[in-house]
């Protein structure tokens, strides 16, 4: 029963309620989510109190206001349940942090950039804006926020490609990126360099539009970002071998508690027992995965694979080369991406060969590694006119007897390799005399000279004998095998393996239950009869 001052009692009750939602947000917050409907006014009270402390927040940025920032958490957790009031939100914190984020107080950056992730995991904006708005954050100098927005970035579109390959998306940040990097901002370049090599590292954008970002960041004018992805080329493959090595070893065990110092109790038996049954399963698990990769797997081809043109990448990251003032250990990457390219595509690069010359020497820096970046360059197409003075480079400052053992043997192999790559090389004029002085170090007493120069002759016996002495050649050599020559290429006159088929439906063959072939003739010239063969079989 009401009792005549009984409606003021309530009105001034409700007043106070108020009141006290209005200081309380969190408070608020809790109610508007367990019940949109009944707390609408009390939350259009606060979203016009959030405009005008945004209005006012305009005028002085840099400034911390702690009011400010407790209106955009309340907003942005309570936005998904008034979609409509809430549409231009996540625009106007996002053109604040577009405008303002370098004078803005760290705080209310982080503050507003969680706010906006937040509103973009509940789908009130598009994620290639936030996607966007991060990678210009990137420039501001704080060093917290660019690890977050990394982190936010590489894991926001592993999200987007989870279960398929969102390529309209994927298209649209790898545009942006290619202008990013295509910046002269180098802060923000080569963090973005580091993004793409973590997703292709963790198998989220494998494709070759990536690829050619990253082959683009080669010829920046920005050292930094130029060495970022040249060194996304030339470790990414062993960097994904060894994180799948990690995560089958992760995946293949489960540390077992045997309670070797405690009391054993039927309980804990049967927990040992589960634990042992979970590591066999993964076992079988992770074996019946290598199978499959074993037989119809997609394998995995090289980054360096992938690229559009190699030919100019590696001109004109050989004019770069060649040009003063990088540090020698730039120049060594750099050498070590262009020798790659032209080994793995055939390429033709005038001038690369005897670029290296220059460098061939025993006391050089990283010599070792030159030598490899020579070795990578060689392939049948290179011509044997480009690389003899090379060869008679290294004949001449690491095949000598005032050279140590150790320059002996790296001389020795470096030149079987090239021998092994370009064997048109063995047909140029004068080269039975370097051959023959090579040999004679296999009279070497030291194991690795002896062994390098063992290794070279038998080269040279397999491909061009007559260049050795007639004591080197060996007993079973062909003396008309010749290497073919410089853009000869092999004619086939009928297909491998033909006789073979043949024999079979003439039934003088078999095959053992091996898959092995058995001739009628036996291994000494004696006929073999059907019945014997069939045994065997």
């Amino acid at each position: 029963v009401l009792t005549p001052g009984s409606g003021a009692v309530l009105q001034s009750s409700q007043k106070q309620r108020g009141v006290l939602l209005m200081l309380n947000l969190a408070q608020l917050q809790n109610l508007i989510k367990r019940d949109p409907a009944a707390y609408k006014e009390e939350f259009l009270m606060q979203k016009r109190n959030f405009d005008s402390e945004l209005e006012i927040f305009k005028l002085k940025p840099g400034k911390q206001s702690d009011r400010f920032l407790e209106l955009v958490t309340f907003m942005s957790h309570v936005s998904a349940c008034y979609a409509e009031e809430c549409s231009q939100l996540p625009l106007s914190l996002l053109q604040l942090l577009e405008s303002q984020a370098s004078v803005l107080h760290p705080d209310v950056r982080e503050k507003l950039f969680q706010s906006l992730v937040l509103m973009r995991n509940k789908l009130l904006i598009d994620p290639l804006l936030v996607i966007k708005l991060s990678f210009r954050l990137l420039a501001v100098n704080d060093k917290a926020l660019r690890s977050a927005l990394s982190d936010y970035i590489i894991n926001d579109i592993k999200f987007i490609n989870q279960k398929k390959q969102n390529d309209r998306l994927n298209r649209s940040i790898q545009a942006f990126l290619f202008t990013i990097v295509s910046e002269d901002i180098a802060v923000t370049a080569a963090k973005s360099v580091h993004i793409l090599a973590d997703l292709y590292r963790r198998k989220v954008w494998t494709d070759a539009r990536t690829v050619n970002v990253l082959g683009s960041a080669c010829l920046s004018p920005l050292s930094r970002v130029m060495v970022a992805a040249v060194k996304f080329f030339l470790g990414i493959e062993s960097r994904i071998q060894e994180d799948d090595e990690e995560d089958k070893a992760a995946a293949g065990s489960v540390e077992i508690n045997y309670h070797e110092h405690s009391k054993k109790t039927r309980k804990r038996q049967r927990s040992v027992q589960k634990q042992e049954q979970k590591n066999s399963k993964l076992r079988r698990g992770l074996e019946k995965l290598e199978e499959g990769q074993g037989h119809g797997a997609k394998p995995l081809f090289p980054a360096i694979q992938l690229l559009h043109d190699p030919q100019h990448l590696a001109e004109q990251l050989f004019v770069r080369l060649r040009q003063a003032g990088q540090r020698f250990e730039v120049k060594v990457l750099v050498m070590d991406l262009v020798s790659r390219l032209v080994g793995c595509h055939r390429l033709q690069l005038t001038g690369f060969h005897s670029f290296l010359q220059r460098y061939l020497t025993a006391h050089q820096r990283e010599v070792t590694q030159v030598l490899a970046c020579l070795i990578q360059a060689c392939h049948e197409l290179v011509p044997p006119d480009d690389l003899l003075p090379v060869v008679r480079a290294v004949s001449a400052n690491f095949i000598t007897e005032r050279c140590s053992n150790e320059e002996l043997a790296v001389g020795l192999h470096s030149l079987r390799e090239v021998f092994m790559r370009v064997p048109a090389l063995l047909r140029e004029p004068d080269m039975a005399d370097l051959v023959q002085d090579l040999a004679l170090y296999g009279r070497k007493t030291h194991k690795s000279v002896m062994a390098a120069a063992r290794g070279l002759v038998n080269l040279v016996r397999d491909l061009h004998p007559t260049l050795l002495k007639k004591a080197d050649r060996g007993r079973h050599h062909d003396p008309h095998c010749l290497p073919a020559a410089y853009g000869q290429l092999p004619v086939a006159d009928g297909v491998d393996g033909a006789e073979l088929l043949e024999a079979f439906e003439r039934g003088d063959i078999a095959l053992d239950q091996h898959g092995e072939v058995l001739w009628g003739p036996g291994k000494h010239g004696e006929e073999m009869d059907m019945e014997e063969m069939e045994e065997e079989g």
